[in-house]
């Protein structure tokens, strides 16, 4: 957004220190236009959050004669803070705009059950509410909103996207994969790369018990910021006997991650089955548009979330969330050339219209319309 010469402050719930490490790894250090702000969250920051929405404020009714806009509020959690800030916005008169990535209520009635869901729905409700426009990343998401939330609002779809980088030895836009094989680096190319945390609706677990029927196929896992659940899926990997073909590289910096898809053969997007409503109807992973991005020829799971961004067999390889199928689906691709080259191909097209650069454009826009 600041790119696109919005002025930008991002609050962020870290140290100073680690801030300033992760907005440099993200490439969003020092860009013109956007100011990073520590922020934590607790009764007593509520005062001095206030008084900065408040000057902001000031500053901007009283150069709107010279063609000055209000600033817009922009949120895309359900907490405590949020709701706060929601209301803050709506006292001063401040457009608000809600990103939503799921329904936090949904989630938590499926793990704890109906009662312990309504808080959540009523602090949803408030929110939805007092939104002058809603940006979900996911059309299941926007329907499940008006459906059970009886949101009216105005609102857009922007997905989630990827910036379209070619790393070093990986696929140039319309270039022929099967013409050149994935870079080599330190272990040579991968068979199967996955990217991403290591919580069970991800499908890591099913991953896992895919390869089992990969005989001599290595897979690289690339994620996991939670010690508890890389212990977890290092024992799971020792259980199902594929160990030794498995490397468990951990959490990695955000700009190694490009070097990792140059080297991959086929990407992994192994979401869950059961159990997940976050997994089957909200997710729009983003590694699905970074794979796509860096030419890396995909796997994913027949899911109704993944079924509104792939087309089988033409931009990625769908298969039912089980064991036997996702491997036999990622089989296909390490075994057919041709198959693996037109689906890398044409994810790579499909990276082109899901970019950071217009995503920014479109909510921007629509700020635009919905803001006084």
């Amino acid at each position: 957004m600041a790119r696109k010469g919005a002025e930008v402050t991002l609050y962020l719930r870290r140290g100073e220190g680690r801030m300033d490490e992760w907005a440099r790894s993200l490439g969003i250090l020092g860009v013109e236009g956007l100011r990073l702000a520590p922020f934590r969250w607790s009764r007593e920051a509520r005062w001095p959050i206030a008084c900065r929405l408040a000057a902001r404020t000031l500053v901007a009714r009283a150069s709107r004669g010279g063609g000055g806009r209000l600033p817009a509020v922009y949120i895309r959690q359900i907490e405590l803070y949020s709701l706060h800030v929601a209301r803050l916005a709506r006292r001063l008169s401040l457009p608000l705009i809600y990103e939503a990535h799921n329904l936090k209520s949904l989630l938590v009635e499926e793990s704890e059950g109906p009662l312990a869901a309504e808080p959540w729905a009523e602090m949803e409700r408030a929110i939805f509410g007092s939104a002058s426009g809603v940006v979900f990343t996911h059309p299941l998401t926007e329907r499940f909103a008006r459906e059970r939330l009886a949101f009216h609002g105005p609102s857009i779809v922007a997905r989630n996207a990827a910036p379209l980088v070619r790393a070093a030895g990986g696929v140039a836009p319309g270039g022929d994969r099967t013409a050149r094989p994935p870079a080599p680096g330190p272990g040579g190319p991968i068979d199967i790369l996955y990217v991403g945390q290591l919580y069970r609706w991800k499908g890591i677990d099913l991953l896992l018990a895919s390869l089992s029927h990969l005989a001599g196929r290595r897979l690289v896992v690339a994620g996991g910021a939670a010690a508890s659940d890389l212990d977890r899926s290092r024992q799971l990997a020792r259980d199902l006997g594929v160990a030794d073909r498995v490397e468990f590289l951990g959490q990695v910096p955000p700009d190694s991650v490009p070097d990792l898809m140059a080297r991959a053969r086929v990407g992994v997007v192994p979401l869950t089955g059961e159990g997940s409503i976050e997994a089957s109807h909200f997710t729009a992973p983003l590694k699905l548009f970074e794979f796509w991005a860096a030419g890396v020829p995909v796997v994913a799971s027949d899911l109704p979330s993944l079924r509104c961004l792939v087309r089988d067999g033409q931009n990625a390889l769908l298969a039912p969330p089980r064991p036997r199928e996702i491997a036999g689906a990622i089989a296909r691709l390490l075994d057919d050339a041709d198959l693996s080259g037109r689906i890398a191909r044409a994810g790579q097209e499909e990276a082109r219209s899901y970019t950071w650069e217009d995503r920014a454009s479109a909510i921007l826009d629509f700020i635009g319309r919905i803001a006084p």
